[in-house]
């Protein structure tokens, strides 16, 4: 059915609003309703922190822990060495006579023909008492030290700690105790025994000459261990 504008006469859509000719509006006219459109969710990644790559220095650092570990196993293992010894060969190549002395008292004594003697913590005399005496305390002193900074070492690894003086003076002792030791040994067999420096007659074993080098891996360890931050150590 048509229908006209009751303005103007003009025909008219039943769906429309208004008169296109005269504007005016036409009551009773069907309202448009427009249908909200549903948003879409638009989805948010989770906010993740940029991953900063650590520098080759700052690995380093991390790794520190490492020589106070490497240089304290070794150093207790040297102990299973002789400190000092001696190698007499005869006209023919043939060993003659083989000294060893081991940092916790004890020596052995191998005479061709006759085979080993070892000879532990007895107290003959004055001089073997001096020598005995020299090695268990000064044995054990070193021996607690390399303990301790290996300890200290495994919780550096765990994050437990930081790296504090102790360490630093730890391996200080561990060399100043060496140093003292070779001087009394020298001293006591200058001055009760041969006449002569120890070790100028015996060779430097692994034990000692390994803790000057395990001493200075902890020192190096403890200063690159100081240079980390204080807010990641």
């Amino acid at each position: 059915m048509a229908k006209f504008c009751f303005h103007c006469g003009k025909p008219i859509q039943p769906d429309w609003n208004m008169c296109p000719e005269c504007g005016t509006a036409i009551i009773g006219a069907p309202k448009v309703v427009q249908s909200p459109s549903t948003p879409i969710p638009q989805y948010q990644q989770p906010y993740r922190h940029p991953v900063q790559k650590k520098s080759a220095r700052e690995q380093w650092i991390n790794y520190a822990w490492i020589f106070p570990v490497i240089a304290t196993i070794i150093g207790m293992l040297s102990f299973l060495t002789p400190y000092a010894y001696a190698r007499f060969y005869g006209s023919y190549g043939i060993l003659e006579l083989s000294v060893d002395y081991w940092w916790f008292g004890v020596a052995s004594f191998y005479i061709y023909g006759y085979g080993t003697n070892f000879i532990g913590w007895e107290i003959i005399d004055a001089v073997t008492a001096a020598y005995v005496f020299t090695n268990v305390i000064t044995f054990f002193i070193v021996a607690l030290m390399n303990l301790y900074t290996l300890l200290k070492g495994i919780n550096l690894r765990k994050q437990e700690q930081s790296f504090s003086n102790g360490l630093l003076w730890t391996g200080i002792g561990i060399m100043v105790t060496t140093i003292i030791f070779i001087v009394i040994i020298n001293t006591i067999s200058i001055t009760m025994d041969t006449g002569y420096p120890f070790f100028a007659v015996l060779n430097l074993g692994f034990p000692i000459i390994w803790q000057f080098i395990g001493s200075g891996l902890i020192i190096t360890g403890y200063l690159i261990g100081k240079m980390k931050p204080e807010s990641v150590r």
